[in-house]
């Protein structure tokens, strides 16, 4: 594992020396998460150095302590925008089945709208129905208001039970989803989510002058 700057507030660090460490530190990461000090931390390494497992691990100990777990993978594929999130909200739309209106209310909030951008099954939901239409706006406030909106619905989502969220293959992720990774970590200092990103080391190459996307953004936290 290979962890963001420890010296950083809501990053913890490490190396893959022993699993016993491993656990034990994510352990406690776990703990602090349960007391609304969100983390992010990441699991990194060659291929087949065992970071499955590891997360695996991880998951089972959450599920004890009564964490909601959702994935979203980066494929090498380009073009897929935002994949990973599409596919952490449209898990848990179809985890959650339907509920009444208040209850979308809570975890929805007013931003049912933009996440139904994101994952079109949320229109369906009458909640979402009974929304105003998303005002025009330009590109960069639409980002912004995009990336509010899947943090916001996300912390709602920690507020009903513990969240741990796993990003796979973050060396992978397009530009907007690294930067949607940094404004959510920004904003979970204070909430129950737990960020766990995996990627590949021997992925991380500079390309040309600058540095890989995903090792900019670890920079930027």
């Amino acid at each position: 594992i290979s962890f963001p700057d420890a010296a950083k507030p809501g990053f913890a660090q490490t190396r893959f020396v022993g699993r016993d460490a491993e656990m034990e530190r994510l352990d406690r990461v776990l703990d602090d998460v349960l007391k609304s000090k969100g983390r992010f931390a990441a699991v990194t390494g060659e291929a087949g150095v065992g970071k499955t497992r590891l997360v695996e691990e991880l998951k089972a100990g959450a599920f004890l302590e009564g964490f909601r777990f959702l994935r979203g993978a980066c494929y090498e594929k380009e073009g897929l925008f935002y994949q990973p999130f599409v596919e952490v909200i449209g898990q848990y739309n179809q985890a959650v089945g339907k509920y009444d209106a208040e209850w979308e209310e809570k975890v929805f909030g007013p931003y049912g709208r933009e996440l139904a951008r994101l994952v079109p099954a949320l229109a369906s939901r009458s909640f979402v129905q009974r929304l105003p239409e998303s005002v025009t706006m330009p590109a960069e406030e639409e980002k912004l208001r995009r990336f509010d909106a899947v943090t916001r619905f996300l912390i709602n989502v920690s507020r009903i039970e513990p969240l741990l969220l796993l990003f796979d293959d973050l060396h992978w992720a397009d530009e907007l989803s690294l930067e949607l990774v940094h404004y959510l970590v920004r904003n979970i200092e204070k909430e129950r989510v737990l960020v766990i990103g995996t990627w590949r080391a021997e992925e991380m190459v500079q390309r040309g002058r600058r540095r890989h996307p995903l090792e900019e953004t670890l920079h930027a936290m």
